[in-house]
């Protein structure tokens, strides 16, 4: 899954994607760290799910995050579940089965951590 928008929104987000398969979630990926992008994370956090972004994503989450939990405005386990845990410099790929995740920074954007990701499935390399 590629961000997961608003916190406010992750119950929606869920239920649509409930209706197209019954898998968990594998990867979460990050691609910067604005609340429209990652702030549902500690929603779509589990033992299933692995949240992914550059280093810097990280970074300015576990600030703005530190910052709410100080202000009594979430909770530990939020705080604990909102930042990637999976976190890379420049690039990174993943693998599962038939598809394989790329991820890269891009520097000079919108902000520090911005990354694109994408994916390579078998049916879409014997396609194209």
């Amino acid at each position: 899954m590629i961000d997961d928008q608003f916190d406010r929104l992750s119950g929606k987000i869920k239920t649509a994607i409930g209706t197209l398969t019954e898998q968990p979630i594998a990867y979460l990926f990050n691609t910067h760290m604005h609340r429209d992008h990652s702030g549902g994370n500690a929603k779509f956090n589990s033992k299933n799910t692995v949240l992914i972004a550059q280093d810097n994503v990280r970074t300015r989450i576990m600030g703005n995050q530190k910052a709410k939990l100080e202000a009594q405005e979430i909770s530990l386990d939020d705080y604990r579940k909102s930042p990637p845990e999976v976190t890379f410099s420049e690039d990174a790929t993943c693998y599962d089965g038939e598809e394989t995740i790329m991820a890269f920074h891009v520097h000079q954007a919108h902000t520090d951590g911005d990354a694109i990701g994408l994916l390579y499935a078998k049916q879409c390399l014997a396609h194209g």
